[in-house]
């Protein structure tokens, strides 16, 4: 049996992801994209998710990110324990040092 703990941490952590779904709407994320973010969502791929939202923010070069939008990206990467260069290299292009 999973620990209701963890259910409820990954429960909390798709919904956080879910809640920067809009930065691919915003960004005008092409549809298959969209559609493979939300499969990840949907299967539980959060981490997948996470770096498939980070990367498309970072290759293309008219999106557009607001601060309180990279602190959120910045705290799911803490929630789930993830050491990577996503935040400081999305702080970097949007000039949010």
């Amino acid at each position: 049996m999973i620990d209701p703990a963890l259910i409820q941490h990954w429960e909390d952590a798709r919904l956080k992801l879910e809640s920067l779904r809009h930065l691919l709407l915003f960004n005008k994320v092409p549809e298959s994209r969209l559609a493979y973010f939300d499969e990840l969502l949907w299967a539980n791929e959060l981490e997948v998710a996470l770096h498939t939202l980070c990367n498309f923010l970072l290759e293309h070069e008219s999106a557009t990110v607001e601060t309180h939008d990279i602190s959120a990206i910045e705290s799911l990467h803490r929630q789930m324990e993830l050491v990577d260069e996503c935040v400081s290299q999305l702080r970097y292009k949007f000039g949010r040092h």
